[in-house]
């Protein structure tokens, strides 16, 4: 297989807009949820631990999109995330293996949904998420 020479991507430093395009899961080397967000045509990917709770990263951005969930539910992050208008951060971090050599980053903690409204997730009896209606978003620029 031949395989294309590619430029070097790069994310201007400073909050960006995009579109959250996927969810994907890893369990090397440990379990990660990957958001991936589409900025200016290229796609970033922004990790998460694979758990669930009010105080993890990952609880913590479900929530920012309009998940509300406890204990025992069974929450799906396509659903929530796939298809949503986000705002995020970028940086630019020195890599650690060579510290000459600069790489673009979304911050995970920055990634919020850009909607002054936001879909609401509600739980079903089966504890199963489903879209419904829309929720004011304005008090979840503290978490």
């Amino acid at each position: 297989m031949k395989i294309e020479v590619e430029k070097v991507r790069k994310l201007d430093e400073g909050k960006h807009k995009g579109v959250i395009v996927d969810v994907q899961y890893r369990d090397e080397p440990f379990k990660y949820t990957d958001v991936v967000i589409e900025i200016d045509d290229n796609q970033w990917s922004v990790g998460y631990p694979t758990c669930i709770t009010q105080d993890s990263k990952l609880g913590r951005l479900l929530t920012r999109f309009g998940q509300r969930f406890k204990e025992g539910d069974i929450v799906d992050p396509n659903i929530v995330l796939v298809g949503r208008q986000c705002s995020c951060v970028a940086i630019h971090e020195a890599s650690k293996k060579d510290s000459n050599k600069i790489y673009s980053k979304v911050v995970s903690s920055s990634v919020k949904p850009l909607e002054e409204q936001a879909i609401k997730i509600e739980t079903d009896a089966a504890g199963l998420a489903h879209k419904t209606n829309y929720i004011d978003m304005s008090d979840t620029d503290k978490l």
